[in-house]
């Protein structure tokens, strides 16, 4: 007979309102013969004190493990990437419950970022809210307009208290907003039962490029960046050559809020899940596999999404802005790339 302590945040994730209002417990995790039960302090578990739970001790990144607590109800306990389980109840079912969590996904400008979100906001049991929305100019932008004009920490973090309350999924990307309200972002949401995602791209030359196209020509999205071919293609419009000088800047600031955000992320003991742009978009087949092992991470079952199959299709097939054909006519990109590689390369 083995035993362990464990610590369960249960912190609002049960839809039944009260049942689970304790924000947390500890109670010893027995294993005997291939069945498990746990023991709960006094408020946890809605004060019944004891559930029975699948055979085996849970551990990071472990699946659902289901059982059944004295009085019937079915339970689910999950450990997740930041170390703690969460508990989840069904007394109308007699199944556990399926358990999503909220997410950010952290990125930065082109990656790819805003096909994904939109796909795991779809998907996601959460409210969406407009991508990036920490931006000053967007819906949450009050919240770096106030930090910007005060640099009052304690309404900082108040701010962003009040407009995670309802739990939106976020899609934000590090490099447009001032340090500190990343830092709230991180220290709030994973407060709130947030997981944290991060998105980058293995091929930062060729992201740092597409972003200079698009704020060039506007091409932003899908539609723009083929008029924009289109014009080029038809010779109503030409390419205005790459400033190399600013992308090489924008480049170098972007690796330093990459290495900040990983940073923050260790401070907090926070291990992300850490996606990259090839991963999905450059094999349709792991890409499918990838998406996969997000929505489980989020914690969405898949098999009650009767589209999913032809949700990820279309996301990994259909859209995006494919600006590469665009980037070939740009006058001095051959100098542009060889320059940006160059930053790239570490040091000797």
């Amino acid at each position: 007979m083995t035993s362990k302590s464990v610590k369960v945040c249960s912190r609002r994730l049960c839809r039944h309102g009260p049942i689970c209002a304790a924000t947390s417990w500890t109670g010893t995790m027995t294993d005997t013969a291939g069945d498990a039960s746990a023991r709960a302090a006094p408020r946890g578990i809605c004060g019944s004190g004891v559930m029975r739970m699948a055979p085996a001790f849970l551990r990071v990144g472990d699946e659902q493990r289901r059982g059944t607590r004295p009085d019937g109800a079915a339970v689910a306990l999950v450990a997740k990437s930041h170390g703690k389980c969460y508990l989840k109840l069904s007394t109308r079912t007699g199944q556990a419950a399926p358990m999503t969590f909220p997410h950010v996904i952290w990125t930065l400008r082109r990656t790819g970022g805003t096909t994904l979100a939109t796909l795991l906001a779809d998907l996601s049991d959460y409210p969406g809210v407009q991508h990036e929305p920490f931006n000053a100019e967007r819906i949450f932008g009050e919240v770096t307009r106030n930090w910007t004009a005060t640099r009052d920490t304690g309404l900082l973090r108040a701010d962003m208290q009040r407009v995670l309350a309802r739990k939106p999924v976020i899609k934000h990307c590090v490099e447009l907003v001032p340090e500190p309200v990343n830092d709230a972002l991180l220290t709030v949401s994973a407060s709130l039962g947030y997981v944290q995602i991060v998105l980058d791209r293995r091929a930062d030359v060729d992201r740092i490029l597409s972003l200079e196209l698009a704020r060039h020509t506007g091409a932003w999205g899908k539609a723009e960046a083929r008029r924009v071919h289109e014009a080029v293609q038809s010779g109503e419009r030409s390419l205005p050559p790459i400033d190399i000088a600013a992308a090489a800047t924008h480049l170098r600031a972007c690796d330093q809020r990459r290495r900040n955000m990983h940073a923050r992320f260790a401070d907090h003991g926070i291990a992300p899940f850490v996606v990259h742009f090839e991963d999905i978009y450059a094999d349709p087949v792991r890409g499918r596999d990838t998406v996969a092992a997000l929505t489980a991470f989020i914690g969405i079952d898949r098999s009650a999404v009767d589209d999913y199959d032809a949700r990820v299709e279309e996301a990994l097939l259909t859209k995006g802005q494919k600006s590469a054909r665009l980037l070939d006519r740009v006058p001095n990109i051959d100098e542009a790339r060889a320059a940006l590689e160059e930053v790239r390369r570490p040091s000797a």
